[in-house]
């Protein structure tokens, strides 16, 4: 088996396993974050796969999304959001509202 392969999340080339910053457009990494699982760990974690699942992707033709990972982005969450269903309830409810508005304003 071939050793893993990394690849920058950014601008999607190879980069050393050992790599701080990406040597064609100069992300840092932080952190390797695996495809399969979404663990995120060091990079050493992986010298034999995904230390969670042991996905081994190994070229980026197979699977291009085994990629360095940079963590000092702000974590996408869904903690907070509002629920899509929350959306055309409102707009019904504005509706209906409206139309008794206009009922009430014709009647009078």
């Amino acid at each position: 088996m071939s050793a893993n392969k990394f690849f920058c999340e950014n601008c999607h080339r190879e980069v050393k396993a050992s790599a701080k910053v990406c040597p064609h457009c100069g992300r840092v990494f932080t952190a390797v974050r695996c495809p399969s699982c979404s663990y995120v760990g060091q990079a050493s974690d992986f010298r034999s796969g995904c230390p969670n699942c042991g996905y081994s992707g190994s070229t980026p033709q197979a699977d291009p999304r085994f990629e360095t990972v940079d963590l000092s982005a702000p974590a996408r969450t869904t903690r907070g959001r509002i629920p899509g269903w929350v959306y055309p309830l409102a707009a019904g409810v504005l509706l209906v509202a409206f139309a008794v508005l206009v009922v009430l304003y014709l009647r009078v």
